[in-house]
This record gives C-alpha cells, sequence and structure tokens, in this order.
C-alpha cells in the first residue's frame, strides 16, 4: 500500500482509496507521507501487545523507586490459591470456636470454605469496593450477639413448648399425617426439640425441617385444606420462627465478619509471604499514580508511549479504565496522545471477573469522537439481514437504552458464499428452534439439553449426508462449529457426536491432562 501511495497508483483496496483521499484532501507531500507509512510499518512488530495486567508489571518494574514495588516479590496467577488457605485458617480460628448455634448456622448455610472463597473472590473484583458501617464487623457481632441471645431465652422454655407441641399434633394428627406422611417427620421435630430440652444445639438438618413447621406455613395449609377440624397453632410454635430468623442473622453476621478477616489478613499474608496476585499489579499502579510520585510517574510513562489501542474494552472494569485515562487521555484538542477504545457493549461476558459494562458506557459519553463499524466481513448477507431483523424489530433489546442496535451490512453484499443443499436450494441464513414438552408443558433445562444434543447431532449428519456444498466444495465435518458456553457442555455434545459416528475436535481452555 505504502509503494501504492508512493507512485500515485490507483486501486480499488478500501484502505488505500482512504488514504489516497486523506493526501489529497489535505495536499500532504506525498512523499513524506510514503516515508512515514514505511517507517510506521517496519517498525510495527516493535509495538508491544500486552495485557492490562502485564502491562502495569512493565510499569512496576521498569519504575520501583516511583511505584514502590519490590522486585523480589513473587507473582501469582490466581488469588484462589491464597484464599483457600486464608478460608481454613478462618473457620479453624474463628468459626469452630464459636457457640454450637453459630457453627450449626455456618453449616446450614452452607457457609464452607469453597463457597467463602467464592464470595471473597466476588468482591475482590469489585475494586475500591467500601463497607458501610451496618455492615461492619462490629455491628455483625453484635447481630450474632442478639441472635445467640433469642436462642438462649428459647432454652429456658423448651419443656412447655414440647408440652404444647405434643397436645397440638395428638389433636391434629390426621391432617398432619395427610400432610406429612407417616409421623416420622412428627417423629424428628419432637426429637429436636427433646435434644434442645437436653441443651444440644440445633443440626442443620434440623433447622431445616423446623423451617417447614413455620406457624404461617402450617396455618396456610390448614386454611386451604382443614380449617374447620384443626385448632389454632399453639402461641409457642412460634419459637420455630425465632430459630428460623436468628440461624441466618447468624449466617449474616459470618458473612460480614469474614470479610473483615479478609480485609486484615490477605495483606498480611501476602507480605509475609513475599507473594503479589494479578490485581494486586493494578492496584500498586493505580496508587503510585495517584501518589506523591504520581506526576512524574506520568510524564515518564508518556515519554514511553503516545498511544494505547485497548482491544475488548467492554470487559474492562472501572479500576482498569482509570490507570489507563490517568496515563493516556489527551488534554483536550491535543494531538500529542492517543487513548483509542475498541469495543461492544453487547459482548460483555467478564461480569464474573469485575468487568462492568457500565464503565464502557461512561467512557462512550466521554471521550472525544466515536464511531460505530457498520460492515461485517465475516458473515453471509443472509445472516446479517436475519440478525437485523431479530434485533431490529424490538425498540430496546439489550435492556439499557445506551446500548442500541445499528443494522449491520456486509462487506461484501454481492458474496455468492451459500449453503447449498443439493435438491432443497439454498439454506436460511439463521434458523431458530423452539422446544415443547408434552401437553405443551415447559421443559426442564436438562430435558432440554438432552434434547438440544440430540438435534445439533442429528442436524450436522444431515448436513454431512445431504450433499451441501459452500462454494461448489462439498462440506465435511471440519466445516462445522458448535458453539457452547460451557466445556461440560462441550464434552457431552462430543460424546453425542461420536454416537453419531460424526467426527469431532474440541477447542477448549483446560489442560489436556483433565481429561478423563
Amino acid at each position: 500500500m505504502a509503494v501504492r501511495v508512493q507512485q500515485g497508483i490507483v486501486s480499488q483496496d478500501p484502505m488505500a482509496l482512504y488514504i489516497q483521499a486523506i493526501l489529497k484532501k489535505n495536499t500532504v507531500n506525498v512523499e513524506g507521507a510514503y516515508e512515514r507509512l514505511r517507517s510506521s510499518l517496519d517498525s510495527f512488530d516493535q509495538a508491544p501487545i500486552s495485557t492490562i495486567h502485564s502491562f502495569c508489571y512493565s510499569v512496576l518494574t521498569r519504575f520501583p523507586f516511583e511505584t514502590g514495588h519490590v522486585l523480589t516479590a513473587q507473582i501469582i496467577p490466581d488469588v484462589e490459591v491464597v484464599l483457600n488457605s486464608l478460608a481454613e485458617d478462618f473457620w479453624r480460628s474463628y468459626i469452630s470456636q464459636q457457640h454450637s448455634y453459630v457453627v450449626a448456622a455456618a453449616i446450614e448455610l452452607e457457609l464452607t470454605p469453597q463457597r467463602l472463597v467464592q464470595f471473597w473472590k466476588r468482591v475482590l473484583s469489585q475494586h475500591g469496593l467500601k463497607m458501610e458501617h451496618e455492615l461492619s464487623k462490629e455491628v455483625a457481632e453484635q447481630q450474632i450477639k442478639e441472635a445467640l441471645g433469642k436462642l438462649k431465652v428459647l432454652e429456658r422454655e423448651w419443656v412447655r413448648i414440647l408440652e404444647d407441641l405434643y397436645k397440638w399434633f395428638e389433636q391434629n394428627k390426621n391432617f398432619l399425617k395427610k400432610e406429612w406422611g407417616d409421623g416420622e417427620k412428627i417423629s424428628l421435630i419432637f426429637d429436636i426439640v427433646g435434644r434442645a430440652v437436653m441443651g444440644e444445639a440445633f443440626t442443620p438438618q434440623a433447622i431445616k425441617l423446623l423451617a417447614e413447621l413455620r406457624p404461617e406455613k402450617i396455618v396456610g395449609a390448614v386454611d386451604k385444606r382443614f380449617k374447620a377440624k384443626t385448632t389454632p397453632v399453639p402461641e409457642s410454635l412460634k419459637f420455630v420462627q425465632y430459630v428460623v430468623e436468628s440461624q441466618y442473622q447468624l449466617g449474616r453476621g459470618l458473612y460480614i465478619i469474614s470479610l473483615a478477616y479478609l480485609k486484615e489478613r490477605l495483606p498480611e499474608f501476602k507480605e509475609r509471604s513475599g507473594i503479589l496476585v494479578y490485581d494486586d499489579l493494578l492496584l500498586r499502579v493505580a496508587e503510585a499514580l495517584e501518589g506523591d510520585r504520581g506526576k512524574d510517574l506520568i510524564r515518564q510513562l508518556r515519554g514511553i508511549y503516545k498511544a494505547a489501542l485497548v482491544d475488548e474494552f467492554q470487559d474492562t472494569d472501572p479500576l482498569q479504565y482509570e490507570v489507563l485515562k490517568r496515563i493516556f487521555e489527551p488534554a483536550k484538542g491535543s494531538l500529542e496522545r492517543y487513548l483509542i477504545l475498541i469495543g461492544d457493549p453487547k459482548q460483555s461476558i467478564y461480569s464474573f471477573r469485575g468487568a462492568d459494562v457500565f464503565t464502557y458506557l461512561k467512557a462512550a459519553k466521554q471521550v472525544s469522537k466515536v464511531f460505530t463499524l457498520t460492515r461485517n466481513w465475516r458473515s453471509t448477507p443472509d445472516l446479517l439481514r436475519a440478525i437485523n431483523t431479530l434485533f431490529g424489530t424490538h425498540s430496546n433489546p439489550f435492556v439499557f437504552p445506551e446500548i442500541g442496535y445499528l443494522p449491520i451490512f456486509a462487506g461484501d453484499p454481492g458474496s455468492k458464499r451459500r449453503l447449498v443443499i443439493s435438491g432443497s436450494g439454498e439454506e436460511p441464513g439463521l434458523e431458530i428452534w423452539f422446544y415443547k414438552g408434552e401437553d405443551e408443558k415447559p421443559l426442564t433445562k436438562s430435558e432440554a439439553r438432552a434434547r438440544i444434543y440430540e438435534h445439533v447431532a442429528s442436524e450436522v449428519t444431515r448436513l454431512l449426508n445431504s450433499g451441501a456444498s459452500i462454494d461448489h466444495t462439498p462440506i465435511s465435518a471440519g466445516h462445522i462449529a458448535i458453539l457452547v458456553r460451557e466445556n461440560q457442555q462441550a464434552k457431552r455434545m462430543q460424546k453425542v457426536l461420536s454416537r453419531y459416528n460424526v467426527p469431532s475436535v474440541l477447542h477448549t481452555t483446560e489442560s489436556v491432562f483433565s481429561y478423563t
């Protein structure tokens, strides 16, 4: 292209036409423009390509004085390794040392070390998240104290509660047998209260059973079927509500206290072990940019980097955007620096990692210019027309008004690439399958998945055996791609294809050693 520009050769290449139009419009010296293009082409491969985390790592290691980075720190890719150790320690050093009611609540609410790790990861992905006062450790400890107080008050009433329950069950045993079966559940309830009389704490299984005995559930069932045949629910049965509410109050307090524990222990653990996780790289650069040496650091970075192109920007979180903006955002009207953000909010898929589509929407309002790509060079005109019809008929297809839908046009509208089946002509650009159960009832997820696997495998087999072709080339299994959301779905799909004798290759991010 640079040679064509230099020699003035007219080309029908859209990019060449674009560049030639710019040169003509601005009366730029063609020879000088050629040299710039040639120089850019020669140095193109020298442009650093990195993730935001590796970019931050290079900033820390290149400017340890300005950032306060310890060069001997070991970088580990996943914070989960650290969190697993802390979660086990939290259980061992805190939860297991609490009153048996607290331990039972933790088990009932499945506050296992594994669940804690997932909860903590979610919180850590939200950079800059601050705890409100009502979520403080002190408030949580007070809530746990109050919940334990309620349960201990009940301890003095167990004998009376047991007597009232026995009397009420005897009066309504016919109703209860129909509602709860052969009386096994009733026996379990008496066993629970009897153990409480003896001073034992509620087990997680006991709490689940007691939840079914809440007065409003019993009254609801009585009113519906046996209102005239039953006596009123005894007042003492309200103890069930106290137990269930107290257990959830205990669990909520534990979650909050676990956050306070994490906030205190995670930095200590990492400092003692001499390790950093990926998000630490980002946080430390952000802190350095805001610190006393921040202006000097920004000046030096701008001396190295003149522009940043951020691909898949829709998967950026607020902190990442702030770091990029502090370093690269040009002054108004300035051409010294460029921050080019490339993305599509409709493709935002990493919210579980902290990605925030609102970061994209905020940036779209702040940038000086917005360009929209409306030509698609990868898909057939038929498919693009179908997609335009699907999304273009809805006034707000992506919930948020800021994320609109603009029609997409084929880069090559005259493309003859078509899927053609011998004897039946061209296949439609897009086909949607609907599934219904027997008697028009909706399918369960597992039923729908099983039916989809079979349908897809059957359709692939049909295409392979139909004499179908693309550009007069007979299609083979290698022409067909099946997209899924999860690795497990891909494995299941591959098994079904194998049953249909269709060869397939699995493309996944998992290690080959994870397969059996």
